[in-house]
């Protein structure tokens, strides 16, 4: 046979790579997932860290402090600490509440709501821009029922503005408040937003409000404190694994991200399993190879190359103990694919095992 057909395109066969090419992207495909994986192995510290930050205790009716403004002659007054029989009616109502919020898709978070409960305050932030928000870290007194008071950390909040509001007959211009949060929560990456709100209140409800949004994140250090037991088997099985970065990074790198880059490395080593299976199944092509089988007669003589569609001839024909015949070269590049179907060799038209490579006698 000349090898035309009508109706059939042949195709150039793919190129097989030899094998140190393939070392070689194989490593470069490893490094490339280390340092993917390493930005997926701090988030899932940041997840397990919501474990302890969710035990630590909350304070949500923080202390609040109402600052006079340049006409006002008094000093601040904390109204916590006032005595309610000294107060009026309408001062035993907070100017502020705050609500502790837990977002699902962000718990690595810590999140605050600054909701504004008398309307004096409501109006001075929907009528009022340019606010200064100010937030340092401080500690804190808080009463355990014992002789000595423990000191936590806590956040002094302080919103400001020039303009200012009247709050029960005294002029205001900032607002300042010490919220207390979590253990190892980072005070410093702190942001704020202004965010709109609907409240249920018979003054100002029905209508939409500003309120202020805190998310501070929490360190992955308060995996101390408690979190995913997994995650502390992950980081003794990542330094199990340090020979292997060092045949494959930089000593600078190494010493840099070490424990991110060793669980980087043990997920990269799932992908060199198909390279290893590939280069499996052409060594066994190749032991095959070298034990010839005589077979009496092959299904479809003279047909051509089942994969190419090319004449065969005795030179170039590889014959299955199926008795299918297809080219040598044809079969090596189907079973080097990455989209070879099977673990082991197998006839590519009737799929049974290829225990060998026969000749025609």
């Amino acid at each position: 046979m000349d090898g035309r057909f009508e109706g059939v395109v042949l195709l150039p066969m793919q190129r097989q790579r030899p094998a140190h090419e393939l070392r070689r992207q194989a490593v470069f495909k490893g490094i490339f997932l280390a340092l993917a994986a390493a930005l997926l192995f701090q988030r899932l510290r940041l997840l397990a860290a919501s474990g302890s930050a969710g035990s630590e205790g909350i304070e949500t009716n923080s202390s609040f402090i109402l600052r006079p403004g340049d006409d006002g002659q008094r000093p601040p007054e904390r109204l916590d600490r006032l005595d309610k029989g000294h107060r009026s009616a309408e001062a035993l109502s907070e100017p502020f509440h705050i609500v502790e919020l837990q977002e699902e898709n962000r718990p690595w978070q810590v999140l605050r709501l600054l909701v504004p409960l008398s309307q004096e305050v409501a109006l001075w932030w929907n009528n009022t821009e340019d606010f200064v928000i100010k937030a340092t870290q401080c500690e804190k007194s808080m009463s355990s029922g014992g002789l000595n008071d423990t000191r936590v950390e806590c956040l002094h909040l302080e919103v400001r503005n020039n303009r200012s509001f009247s709050y029960h007959g005294r002029n205001v211009q900032a607002i300042e408040t010490e919220l207390v949060l979590p253990k190892s929560t980072i005070v410093k990456d702190c942001r704020f937003a202004w965010v709109a709100v609907r409240e249920d209140l018979p003054d100002i409800g029905g209508t939409l409000l500003r309120a202020l949004h805190l998310s501070c994140p929490v360190s992955p250090n308060s995996l101390e404190g408690g979190g995913l037991p997994g995650m502390v088997a992950l980081f003794f099985f990542g330094w199990l694994l340090l020979p292997w970065p060092l045949l494959l990074l930089p000593t600078t790198i190494m010493y840099t991200a070490a424990q991110p880059i060793f669980l980087a490395i043990a997920l990269g080593m799932a992908s060199l399993s198909r390279c290893l299976r590939r280069r499996r199944r052409l060594w066994r092509l190749s032991s095959v190879g070298r034990r010839m089988v005589p077979v009496e007669a092959a299904y479809g003589e003279g047909e051509p190359c089942c994969i190419c569609f090319g004449a065969v001839d005795e030179a170039s024909i590889c014959l299955l103990p199926c008795r299918h015949t297809l080219h040598k070269s044809c079969y090596r590049s189907w079973v080097g694919a990455d989209s070879y179907p099977s673990r082991d060799l197998i006839c590519p038209i009737c799929r049974r095992k290829v225990t060998g490579v026969g000749k025609l006698v």
